[in-house]
């Protein structure tokens, strides 16, 4: 597998033991008998009571469900800890590896198909990352609480059945009990990781421009000091006063990139020319590129047979969705494009000329849950305040509909604490136009000697939430939203929550997505909430009863206390939103675990992806 030696891993990960004050295993990465290639599981508890390294030392009473690799494919691997009396306590590590990968399977790479935790299926919530320590076998990283940008899980299952996401830094290490089985499937493919599935006619020449740049990594004095490093501007690993020359590379024109060291380079442990793009995947395999590699200004041979032309691989400050490594460079655990590691030198040029293909998009299908055009659905209003004051979506599992906290606004300090407030659902019943609100609570007021909807009078969310599937069929439409009876804004299209698979819900603000536009400023309303939509499909026009508004009990006086109420879930990953959320954890904690998982946050604070 192509991949760049990541020291940082290696060093976290024993620091992480000696911290703890366990020993690390021998080797962590042990090939297994000659001649064999072997996939398996590792596996450690934040306790090390639980582990598997595969490394001959014995880990009784764990089982390690191992798969022999013969080639490329698909592979299963699990692990069994069911004769370890309550299972596994959390997961503080997991990967998967394949040992004597570098020497068996030197151009590929894995994609993992599906996790399973105690037979319930595990989401991935972004690009697992492979590396290889020792040279010989290679792992793909499932879960690693010592690096920051390792893969995070999403709705794994507790022992108590609620829905908790692994993390790469988790706030809490001991979010999993009673593990008792993990189950992985992958697939190891030949290639590389852009698209390779257009077909003749489907790739169109690309006109744009990307920029580029040579990322390195070698020895300034002493083998293995890796006192030598770049990797882009601004990559926090670049090292030793490197000065770069970058540019930006485009079909048909020959593009000249160079690193200059200050002395002599005393061994290359890999270099390759790499630019970005803002999807690894759409650029097709029908790409070429003519490089030719100076050192020094003498021109040396390049075997560009030694290897895939390019590939997508996470280099510096880029994940692999938007870097591409161009071939011509030498890799010591992969390609060798140069016959021998550079050394001696204090200057390397690449001159690149590309041809980039780019492939269409595979378009996805929209889901189509079952719709029943003569029957009846329901629809309710969501809000959520930035001092934590909320109602969640119908289906939320610890504040939805069933939950007892659903009949007026409230916060979380401990137990639920009611606030008061009216709220009007309504019955879908056919095509037609419905009204859903929140009454008689005064959002323009303070909680805790806080603005109740902080200091730029906006929400974090406000939504509806219905029980309409997910399906062309049935169509929400002209959304207007009303605030003490004068209209705001109006949506011709509603914009679906896109973390919402199975039933319609629809956002009008939502800070932690920044593809929802803001909305125009309004004052704060100081009594109703009124969001009006229309729905389309049914095979009859409603018939259109009144809405009958929710009574709330008398409000529960808040306890006096200093800080505002804060959420026990932390926001949904980036790009998605999170209308089932929050609830529970102090907001300093919520904003940390907000930075860790990388969400996007809306309106005035918004990230670029």
């Amino acid at each position: 597998m192509k991949k760049t030696m990541k020291k940082l891993l290696a060093s976290l990960f024993a620091a992480a033991l000696v911290v703890t004050g366990f020993s690390a295993p021998a080797n962590t990465m042990t090939a297994n008998a000659e001649g064999e290639t072997m996939a398996y599981l590792t596996f450690a508890d934040s306790s090390w009571s639980v582990q598997w390294w595969n490394d001959g030392n014995s880990y009784d009473p764990v089982v390690s469900n191992q798969a022999e690799v013969t080639g490329y494919g698909t592979y299963t691997v699990s692990l069994d800890f069911s004769a370890v009396e309550g299972g596994a306590p959390d997961i503080t590590f997991m990967d998967v590896e394949i040992s004597n990968g570098e020497a068996a399977f030197p151009n590929s790479y894995m994609t993992i198909d599906s996790i399973k935790i105690n037979g319930e299926d595990v989401a991935l919530a972004g690009t697992p990352y492979t590396s290889s320590d020792d040279g010989i076998a290679t792992r793909t990283n499932l879960y690693n609480s010592w690096v920051a940008d390792a893969t995070t899980v999403e709705n794994a299952r507790t022992a108590d059945g609620s829905a908790d996401g692994i993390t790469p830094c988790p706030v809490d290490n001991t979010l999993y009990t009673g593990i008792n089985t993990v189950e992985v499937t992958f697939t190891l493919g030949d290639g590389v990781l852009c698209n390779a599935s257009a077909g003749a006619g489907e790739a169109v020449l690309s006109e744009e421009s990307y920029p580029a740049f040579i990322a390195f990594g070698g020895d300034l004095a002493a083998e293995n000091d890796w006192g030598f490093q770049y990797y882009g501007d601004g990559a926090g690993s670049n090292a030793g006063d490197v000065v770069a020359t970058n540019g930006e590379i485009k079909s048909g024109e020959t593009t000249t990139l160079s690193l200059e060291f200050p002395s002599e380079v005393f061994y290359t442990w890999f270099t390759a020319p790499c630019f970005v793009v803002e999807d690894s995947s759409l650029i097709s395999k029908d790409s070429t590129f003519d490089v030719k590699v100076f050192l020094d200004g003498e021109e040396v041979a390049v075997d560009m047979a030694a290897g895939d032309a390019f590939w997508a691989e996470g280099t510096g400050d880029y994940p692999v969705e938007q870097c591409v490594r161009i071939a011509g460079g030498y890799n010591e655990w992969g390609g060798k494009y140069l016959a021998e590691s550079p050394k001696g030198f204090t200057t390397i040029t690449f001159e690149i000329t590309p041809t980039i293909y780019l492939a269409a998009p595979a378009e996805e299908e929209a889901p189509q849950n079952e719709f029943d055009p003569n029957g009846t659905y329901h629809a309710y209003i969501g809000v959520q305040t930035p001092t934590w004051i909320f109602r969640n979506a119908w289906d939320d599992a610890t504040y939805g509909k069933d939950s007892g906290c659903f009949d007026q606004l409230g916060f979380v300090d401990g137990d639920w604490i009611a606030q008061g407030g009216s709220f009007t659902d309504v019955e879908i019943n056919g095509n037609g136009t419905y009204t859903v609100a929140v009454t008689g609570y005064d959002f323009s007021g303070t909680f805790q000697d806080q603005p109740i909807l902080g200091a730029d009078g906006l929400f974090n969310l406000l939504f509806v939430s219905t029980d309409l599937p997910v399906n062309d069929a049935v169509v929400i439409s002209n959304v207007v939203l009303k605030m003490d009876g004068k209209e705001i804004v109006t949506q011709a299209e509603a914009f679906p929550d896109p973390d919402s698979k199975e039933v319609q819900k629809f956002l009008l603000a939502n800070i932690w997505n920044n593809e929802i536009s803001a909305l125009p400023y309004y004052a704060a309303p100081t009594n109703s909430i009124e969001i009006s939509f229309d729905v389309s499909g049914f095979a009859n026009d409603a018939v259109q009863a009144a809405p009958e508004a929710t009574e709330a009990p008398a409000a529960t006086e808040a306890p006096a206390a200093t800080d505002a109420p804060a959420a026990t879930e932390a926001p949904a990953e980036e790009g998605g939103s999170n209308t089932g959320l929050i609830i529970g954890i102090v907001v300093a904690v919520v904003a940390v675990v907000a930075i860790a998982a990388g969400v996007v946050v809306g309106k005035k604070k918004k990230a670029s992806k």
